[in-house]
């Protein structure tokens, strides 16, 4: 089944969103994962259109600030671009951890 990339408005109003839920998630989960740090992530591929392989650039294990959580959150951001993350979009899975 081919992937369907969501369009220029539909990013735009996932960064919105996203930009949103990072004031009111819990900032850091019960694994000890900077939640509000991941989002912030997010956002960031999504505005700067990153690819996978720029992912792993700025925040694979070579990076100086790495974290497993902040680059799975990165990837998933990069895998919506292309329109194969396996959710909707980013925001639903963040939902949950609104206080």
């Amino acid at each position: 089944m081919p992937s369907i990339r969501p369009s220029f408005e539909e990013i735009n109003a996932e960064i919105l969103r996203l930009t949103e839920l990072a004031t009111q998630v819990i900032e850091v989960g019960a694994m000890g994962n900077n939640n509000r740090r991941a989002i912030e992530v997010q956002v960031t591929v999504l505005k700067e259109r990153l690819s996978h392989d720029k992912v792993y650039d700025f925040y694979g294990e070579d990076a100086p600030d790495y974290d497993l959580n902040i680059l799975e959150a990165a990837l998933d951001a990069a895998l919506y671009l292309r329109g194969e993350f396996s959710d909707e979009t980013l925001s639903e899975g963040w939902e949950d951890l609104v206080i």
